[in-house]
Order: structure tokens, then C-alpha cells, then sequence
């Protein structure tokens, strides 16, 4: 993998950790709570992924809605979490 790729990685994970305003998502939604907890990471403050992290810290919605997030959600963010491994073992 290039270096760029690599930096660009990093850059994500350092924005993610200042773009989230660490409200988690409230008790008793595990598929908000998995979203949250699944993007956080990869959220730079705004996209689609930012959307979904953003979407599952809101108390307003249900755990159901979150539920129906998930798969495109999720695809999003493990994506990015397989990306970041895959890069942290190449030689």
C-alpha cells in the first residue's frame, strides 16, 4: 500500500477522534450502539459515514430504525476497519 494511502488512513483515524461530540447513543439500542461504536472510528466530520455514526448517536431514533441502517451502515464502516488492518500488515 503507498504511503499517501497510509497517511490518508491516519488523517481519517486522527479527524474521527475530534469530529465525535462523544454522545453515545442512548441505552438499550445494541444496533444503534454497534453502528455508533462500528464508525466511530472512521467518522472525519462529514460523508456517509459520519451520516451513519451521526444517525445512530441520535436519541430520537429507534433501535428498529437503526436496525434498518445496518446493512448499508455497516458495510460502510467494515470496509474502512478491513482497509485500515490490511494496511497495518503490509510489509
Amino acid at each position: 500500500m503507498t504511503r499517501s494511502v497510509l497517511l490518508t488512513i491516519a488523517l481519517g483515524f486522527s479527524l474521527a477522534a475530534t469530529a465525535c461530540s462523544d454522545d453515545a447513543a442512548p441505552a438499550g439500542k445494541p444496533a444503534c450502539d454497534e453502528l455508533a461504536e462500528t464508525c466511530h472510528p472512521f467518522d472525519t466530520g462529514s460523508g456517509p459515514i459520519h451520516e451513519c455514526h451521526e444517525y445512530a448517536e441520535d436519541p430520537s431514533h429507534t433501535d428498529a430504525q437503526c436496525e434498518a441502517m445496518h446493512t448499508s451502515c455497516f458495510a460502510l464502516c467494515t470496509d474502512l476497519a478491513d482497509a485500515a488492518t490490511d494496511a497495518q500488515s503490509a510489509p
